[in-house]
């Protein structure tokens, strides 16, 4: 990556640099780097129209961060729709056969005892099949969490190369309203 030619550019580079890292936090399989990919995305949104409010309407700083706003947006209402085909998948192909025997235990207590039990109790008592139930439905969880977030992912790592490849040339993004 080249120097900074300017101090807009040194903006852009941080923010890309900042877009980037929620990028790869977000598929290490790790609740922590999760959290810390969306705090980062949250800190990279409100950046991005801090500096958009902040720099001259036809600027380079104005243009990427438009683009970039634009980006989370549009990749936040794709998961809306993909997570919601991939709870239709998951729902109709999902075998909860490995939970019969907890659901036995469970059901045996009586309703005034499920009604009185506390949720560290009630996961002692489902605790020994989920192993059992995650075994038995493991392909189907993977597809469910790869149709969740496969597109925007995708569509985030495009939009991701394809400013910061724009910011390092110090090049305007040419339509950043559009979808691609």
């Amino acid at each position: 990556m080249s120097e900074p030619r300017d101090p807009d550019q040194k903006k852009l580079y941080n923010i890309y640099a900042l877009f980037g890292v929620s990028i790869a936090l977000c598929v290490l399989p790790y609740m922590s780097a999760a959290i810390l990919s969306a705090v980062f995305l949250t800190v990279l949104l409100i950046a991005a129209c801090s500096l958009r409010k902040k720099a001259e309407p036809l600027s380079l700083v104005h243009n990427h961060m438009v683009f970039i706003i634009r980006s989370l947006w549009i990749a936040a209402l794709m998961s809306l729709f993909t997570m919601l085909a991939a709870s239709f998948y998951m729902f109709q192909s999902i075998d909860y056969g490995a939970f019969n025997p907890c659901a036995d235990t469970i059901s045996g207590q009586g309703i005034e005892a499920l009604e009185a039990m506390g949720y560290g109790e009630f996961y002692t008592i489902a605790q020994p099949c989920i192993d059992d139930f995650i075994a038995l439905n493991y392909n189907t969880l993977i597809v469910a969490v790869a149709i969740a977030g496969g597109l925007p992912l995708v569509y985030l790592g495009y939009r991701f190369f394809k400013g910061m490849s724009r910011a390092v040339k110090g090049y305007r993004i040419a339509d950043p309203k559009s979808w691609l």
